[in-house]
């Protein structure tokens, strides 16, 4: 068993493990940045998009380049545009990306929630001088019902616990 585990965390926060939960801790807070960086970018984006769809001249020109761009063969693209039971409606499919990009907004407020919880519940232990850590147990194993017994009685506090 290791303070935060050797490798299987990383995917969680982008800098190299140290050994020092406060070193843990600023990695979250640079998650937590970059995806308030992500948030209000994309906030923008959708702005931009919401603006631009207000503007049929606009709206035309940009459904034209997004056609062109998304698509590497042209003849799938001609043979899309001739086909009448085929209607893409522009404002329809900027509604729709700009619907992703919300969804994107949305998955990122998440993921910084869950990481503001985990730091928490990371200082949390620290401040009451507490050990972590991280356990790789197979259902298995024998120290499963072991581990489990200390979670139910109040033993053992979990902070995360990731299912591969």
């Amino acid at each position: 068993m290791d303070l935060f585990g050797d490798k299987s965390w990383e995917s969680y926060v982008p800098k190299t493990y140290s050994g020092n939960p406060v070193d843990y801790i600023n990695a979250i807070d640079e998650e937590v940045e970059q995806l308030d960086k992500d948030i209000a970018w994309t906030i923008k984006k959708i702005e931009t998009l919401e603006n631009l769809s207000t503007n049929d001249e606009a709206l035309q020109l940009f459904s034209e380049w997004n056609d062109i761009s998304r698509q590497s063969k042209a003849r799938w693209r001609r043979e899309v545009d001739e086909d009448e039971n085929y209607k893409r409606v522009p404002r329809e499919i900027l509604r729709r990306d700009i619907g992703h990009l919300g969804a994107s907004v949305e998955r990122s407020r998440n993921e910084k929630n869950k990481l503001l919880a985990k730091k928490a519940k990371i200082k949390a232990a620290i401040d009451n001088n507490q050990t972590i850590y991280v356990f790789e147990i197979d259902i298995h194993d024998s120290a499963h019902s072991l581990i489990d017994a200390l979670i139910k009685n109040g033993s053992v506090e979990v902070i995360e616990k990731v299912m591969t």
